[in-house]
Order: structure tokens, then C-alpha cells, then sequence
């Protein structure tokens, strides 16, 4: 049986920030009722380059909140 796998399309420097491991939130201006694994497809390639489990959605984030996170959202 084949199973489908929910993508997400993100943007240089961001998708390599990802996979590396530096940034762990990815800011969005909606949110998402998907959960679990997820692609990453690189913009403009079309070519899954990794694998990411989508676990939570928070948000919106204030400024404050913005600024005090920037660790994981790298922006």
C-alpha cells in the first residue's frame, strides 16, 4: 500500500538552516492541522532533501515573543 507524505516547500537559506539542525520553527503566515512527518522540498527544485516531524503550530507571536525565540526561528 502506498502512503502519502504531506510537503513542505521552504527557501534557501532556510531549508539548509533546517536540515542542519539550527533552526527548529519554521514561521508561517498560516497555520496547519497537519501533524507528524512531513517533506521538505528545496524552492524552485522540486526535490525532497529531507525528512521533518511536524509536532506542533503556535501562534501568532507577538514582537516580544518574535524576538525572545529568534534562536529557533532564525528570522
Amino acid at each position: 500500500m502506498e502512503q502519502t507524505l504531506n510537503g513542505l516547500i521552504v527557501d534557501e537559506p532556510w531549508i539548509s538552516l533546517i536540515l542542519s539542525g539550527r533552526k527548529t520553527w519554521e514561521m508561517r503566515s498560516q497555520a496547519t492541522q497537519i501533524r507528524g512527518r512531513i517533506a521538505l522540498i528545496k524552492k524552485g527544485s522540486g526535490c525532497i532533501v529531507g525528512l521533518a516531524d511536524l509536532v506542533d503550530v503556535i501562534g501568532p507571536l507577538d514582537s516580544i515573543a518574535r524576538h525572545a525565540h529568534r534562536d529557533k526561528h532564525c528570522i
